[in-house]
């Protein structure tokens, strides 16, 4: 039987010059509010997100820009946000232009070529 980590610590190493957002229940709508967002929803006890964080990490400390927001969204601890986007996989990220609407979503761990192009699509929308 498998037994899921009851720890709720972040597993996800950011470099000290990466900005991103930590994006809870209380925050989501100021986070994503009047800048193009780029979320990523994870849990600390999925592979897959620890192996996706470095690369999401990566790109935000080259593409951070005034007026475009990456966050990060443990959805084991923000459950209203996640039900509210209909997150049912993780790790998911989700683009939101400046007036909060969602205009994409890559579910599953993006190659860093369509994060790019996610990055892309979003700073296109500013």
């Amino acid at each position: 039987m498998f037994r899921r980590s009851t720890s709720r610590t972040d597993t996800a190493v950011v470099p000290p010059e990466v900005d991103i957002a930590t994006v809870t229940d209380a925050t989501f709508l100021q986070e994503t509010a009047g800048e193009v967002a780029l979320i990523d929803f994870w849990a600390p006890w999925c592979a897959p997100c620890r192996a996706f964080a470095p690369i999401f990490h990566g790109v935000a400390a080259q593409r951070s820009r005034t007026g475009f927001c990456f966050g990060s969204c443990n959805v084991d601890d923000n459950p209203e946000t996640a039900a509210l986007l209909g997150i049912q996989t993780i790790p998911t990220v989700v683009a939101f232009d400046a007036a909060g609407n969602e205009m994409a979503r890559i579910v599953g761990v993006p190659s860093r070529h369509d994060l790019d192009a996610l990055v892309e699509k979003a700073e296109a929308a500013r």
